[in-house]
């Protein structure tokens, strides 16, 4: 059985322009990640890309939906509306 990767593939524009978006920082905890350390998880700095508004709600792929998380904050955050997500872990977006 193959195992196929489900996230949205962003190219290195995109990736640049969501990362700068935040000053290089995850938008839940502020921690600060490394461009290059993108989708690549156990390493220091890595992040994914989150939308504020999910896909099942009717999330686009609009920049303005799209911020940088790193990969602590993304596998916590789960699928959790962002107001469960903030009241969870006492941050605010």
């Amino acid at each position: 059985m193959i195992k196929t990767d489900k996230r949205p593939q962003y190219d290195a524009h995109t990736l640049r322009r969501i990362y700068l978006g935040t000053d290089g920082c995850c938008h839940i905890c502020r921690r600060k990640l490394i461009l290059e350390h993108y989708a690549r998880p156990g390493i220091e700095g890595a992040w994914e890309v989150e939308r504020l508004v999910p896909s099942q709600d009717g999330g686009n792929a609009h920049m303005d939906n799209l911020k940088p998380a790193c990969t602590l904050c993304s596998l916590e955050h789960g699928a959790a509306r962002p107001p469960q997500f903030g009241a969870k872990t006492g941050s605010a977006r």
